[in-house]
């Protein structure tokens, strides 16, 4: 896995994207020394809006600056720090300072000012080369410029007066800047001497080896059995330093916000597809998903890809949390299975009254993921884009209900491994069958969200469709729905239910027969909601279900019924047929089946069109 790390940040550097990981947002110093008394200081700040970065400086400053940044960036090891234990100075450069202006303001009166560059430089002096320059006139005039706190603050407050009145210009179209407290100090040297002490800062060709894991950052110390066993090891493998500076650019790229997308293939052997993928990348201007670079891929017909399973790659998913990058997951994926064919035939009359088609496994990410994890795991925001959260922290609170929060920590890592890496048994009938099953509970309870009958209805009859539809695709033998076949509808079955009971209703000499308990218990939920229908409450909902979802037997549940029949019976009329037909056949019915096993077809009755008004 590391050499394909390695071998792809080579591919991305011998296709032009070296630098694309150092454009850092924050103010560039570049100063010059001329002569003895003599020097020249230009300032400007980089931020994403090029209009802006026009006016505070030409482009030519940024470019220089900018290629000498991937060589003068320290790291996070105290150890590896030249200003450790203050850490005010992230450079790893003696023609460098990467300073944190916000901090340093509060050292403008701190007598250790000096010292902190006097450890500096003696530390980041070791890796000139030759050595006779650490007493050249230029080096002792940027030493003695960064010593001078009166002169930095005054170059710094001048640029600041700038950015005060360039703003105070563009109040009203809303392309005023702020002032970074990052600041950039270059001083005017070779990219040549910048390079020469960032590889003898590196060690480059020596034989120090490092442990790769501490340069990647695998996130597995909290959670070790949420490890892949392809994971990495602290143990197994070990880089030379030479191999270490290509990480470490790599991960300047992964740790950026507009470089790669989330997750991002890495394909072996396939440099057309990786430049494809980059390619995409850069169109969209790095706001493109993993989702939108697939679709790319296999609705444009890229040259390289000729439309079958795209397969043989790494799929490396990074984060940043509490400002710190982490590799959440890094693994081998044979074959990324990209179409679906699934529909959702509306068994239950919804807003959406049409076949819903999923024809690629991001639609079921979004239709069918966004939907039975209640916009928890997958949400579309206002402006049309969509957020995840397969590795981030779960927080209770921003969950809408206790049990979404144990489904989602439960089960998303199986519906990243099913929709990422094409595992199709990831996902299993009993996951399936809970998500639903507890939803709907969750539904019933639901006083904040959903108070309405009519949002508790849509969202159970939304629920009811996606499972009987999709269920096949989970548990082949449709178990959940107590069945053992392969070619078992739910869809089908319903519709031949509603036909069944309108039988039942209609033929006087009809009747329950005994072993056709899906019948009984489709028959028992119309009787259900007839009855929970009666009720005169003001905030009538179909919260009065969830009592009978609550009972594990029919005998309880029958109880519950003639207590119900009682209660309403003022407003059940005598020459009701229709009801009185189908309470004589639930009640005189003996099932042999467990209620939890026919749950299902017990709340098809329940949400399907009431046949027993008249």
């Amino acid at each position: 896995m590391v050499e394909e790390i390695i071998n792809f940040e080579r591919f991305l550097q011998e296709d032009g994207m070296k630098n694309q990981e150092i454009k850092e947002e924050g103010i560039y110093v570049w100063v010059k020394y001329v002569e003895l008394g003599k020097f020249e200081i230009k300032i400007g700040q980089y931020q994403k809006k090029s209009e802006l970065n026009q006016f505070i400086q030409d482009s030519e400053h940024f470019e220089k600056c900018f290629e000498r940044l991937p060589y003068v960036e320290g790291f996070a090891a105290a150890n590896e720090r030249f200003d450790a234990p203050v850490k005010l100075n992230k450079s790893s450069s003696p023609y460098c300072a990467i300073i944190d202006a916000s901090r340093y303001k509060a050292r403008i009166e701190d007598q250790a000012w000096n010292s902190i560059w006097e450890n500096f430089f003696r530390k980041a002096y070791q890796y000139i080369t030759p050595k006779e320059d650490i007493m050249s006139e230029k080096m002792l005039f940027f030493k003695e410029y960064l010593q001078d706190l009166n002169r930095f603050w005054h170059d710094l407050v001048v640029f600041q007066e700038r950015v005060a009145a360039f703003n105070a210009d563009k109040v009203n179209d809303g392309n005023s800047i702020k002032l970074y407290d990052w600041v950039y100090i270059f001083l005017d040297e070779s990219l040549e001497r910048y390079k020469s002490c960032y590889n003898n800062f590196l060690g480059i060709g020596t034989d120090d080896f490092k442990q790769c894991s501490e340069l990647l950052g695998f996130d597995t110390d909290r959670k070790p059995f949420l490890s892949h066993i392809t994971g990495m090891s602290n143990e197994w493998y070990k880089i030379s330093n030479e191999e270490q500076a290509v990480v470490k650019s790599f991960m300047k790229k992964l740790k950026a916000k507009d470089i790669f997308p989330k997750p991002l293939p890495i394909f072996i052997d396939r440099k057309e597809l990786n430049h494809d993928v980059v390619s995409i990348v850069h169109e969209g201007k790095g706001k493109l998903s993993f989702n939108d670079i697939f679709e790319r891929l296999y609705e444009n017909g890229k040259d390289s890809f000729k439309g079958d399973d795209l397969g043989n790659y790494y799929l490396l998913y990074a984060q940043i949390e509490n400002k710190k990058l982490g590799i959440k997951d890094f693994e081998y994926v044979p074959s990324f299975l990209y179409r679906l064919d699934y529909y959702i035939e509306p068994v239950f009359k919804t807003d959406t009254s049409h076949v819903i088609k999923i024809k690629t496994v991001f639609d079921f990410q979004k239709i069918i993921v966004g939907e039975i994890f209640d916009n928890c795991l997958v949400k579309q925001d206002e402006k049309g884009g969509w957020h995840e959260n397969y590795w981030g922290e779960l927080d209770i609170k921003y969950c809408k209900t206790n049990n979404m929060y144990r489904l989602l920590t439960s089960y998303r890592r199986a519906f990243y491994e099913y929709i990422y890496k094409s595992k199709r048994e990831a996902i299993t009938k009993d996951m399936f069958r809970d998500i639903i099953n507890s939803n709907i509970q969750d539904v019933l309870k639901d006083y904040k969200y959903r108070v309405t009958d009519q949002q508790k209805e849509e969202k159970i009859k939304k629920l009811l469709n996606i499972y009987f539809n999709l269920n096949k695709y989970f548990d082949k033998m449709n178990n959940n729905f107590n069945q053992e076949s392969d070619t078992f509808s739910m869809v089908q079955t319903t519709k031949d239910l509603i036909k069944g009971f309108q039988g039942l209703l209609n033929e006087e000499n009809r009747h329950l027969e005994e072993g056709h308990d899906v019948e009984y218990a489709f028959a028992l939920g119309q009787v259900v909601y007839y009855l929970v229908s009666q009720n005169e409450s003001k905030n009538k909902t179909h919260s009065l279900l969830l009592p009978y979802m609550q009972l594990n037997n029919f005998n309880s549940i029958i109880q519950n019924v003639k207590n119900d029949c009682t209660k309403y019976a003022y407003k059940i009329a005598f020459s009701n047929k229709k009801f009185n037909k189908a309470f004589s056949e639930i009640c005189g019915y003996m099932a042999s089946t467990n209620f939890n096993n026919l749950k299902s077809y017990f709340l098809a009755g329940y949400f399907s069109k009431n046949m027993i008004y008249n």
